[in-house]
């Protein structure tokens, strides 16, 4: 298929695996000659990643969570979902960034993604004291826990760094329409070279065109911040009767000319599997001839 990386989840719960288990997928990886992005899935329960997973850290330390409780996702699990990391909690903060660096330590990963961390792409507060004593006089709470968050999504970075000095970082954010204030919002984080967008259209019931649409200017927000781009496909949860607009989907993307398309397990929650298989293919085929 011409991939030249493969993204990893990264959860807590797999700690136990990580001295020989979790090692050996990443040396097989580079043995395909793939890159090896890590995500940071569920990092503080502010991250992305399986919804059933709960964070580890704020179930053991109740008073790191966010006050009130943060309302959960559409798709999260009731009672495991919405307790989210206050990045001002001084044993969380330590927490994430030595796990992160953990993790590239061991594993030795060739990038880093951020993904749709909460208090950043959608808006969060926080009224615990440690919050409330660091917001600035003319801060709403909101703007608040935007630039906690982005503070702290820059010492993420940093460490990264720190641990791999050719390492890539990006950051899944949008899905493209965002206004540009967002955009420069997001490129406040420090060392983040690539922002990701995700124009889902069978999932917001829109036209394939308007993948077209929403990559061109997804792309010019991202690149006029000075960040690369990166774009990832819905080549998921596919009816049949979305299946087939694939390959042009794939060819608007190409149209973008992102610096990396980013393309999810075929098999996932699709009617037909080995077609979405088949049109992947194809699709990322088109653009690389």
């Amino acid at each position: 298929m011409g991939a030249t990386a493969v993204a990893f989840h990264a959860y807590e719960q797999d700690l136990h695996r990580l001295p020989i288990d979790v090692p050996r997928i990443h040396e097989a990886a580079t043995r395909a000659g793939l890159r090896r992005y890590i995500s940071l899935a569920r990092l503080g329960g502010m991250m992305a990643g399986l919804y059933s997973v709960p964070d580890v850290y704020t179930y053991l330390h109740p008073e790191s969570r966010v006050t009130p409780r943060a309302k959960a996702g559409p798709h999260a699990t009731p009672g495991l979902s919405g307790h989210m990391a206050c990045v001002n909690d001084a044993g969380f903060r330590q927490y994430a960034l030595e796990y992160a660096d953990g993790l590239i330590r061991r594993l030795g990963a060739d990038g880093l993604i951020i993904d749709e961390p909460q208090g950043v792409v959608r808006p969060i507060v926080c009224e615990c004291e440690r919050c409330e004593a660091a917001r600035r006089p003319d801060e709403t709470r909101e703007d608040a826990q935007y630039r906690f968050r982005l503070e702290f999504l820059s010492d993420l970075c940093a460490k990264a760094r720190e641990r791999a000095p050719q390492i890539r970082t990006t950051m899944v954010a949008a899905v493209g329409l965002e206004r540009p204030e967002m955009f420069q919002l997001f490129a406040r984080v420090r060392g983040l070279d690539a922002i990701g967008i995700e124009p889902f259209w069978a999932f917001v019931g829109k036209d394939p065109q308007w993948v077209g649409e929403t990559c061109a200017t997804g792309s010019e927000r991202v690149r006029g911040v000075g960040r690369q781009l990166d774009i990832w496909t819905q080549n998921f949860g596919l009816k049949a009767r979305h299946q087939a607009d694939l390959p042009a989907v794939y060819r608007m993307i190409g149209d973008a000319r992102p610096d990396a398309i980013w393309n999810f397990w075929w098999w996932r929650a699709c009617d037909d599997p080995a077609a979405v298989m088949a049109l992947t293919r194809q699709g990322l085929a088109s653009i690389v001839s």
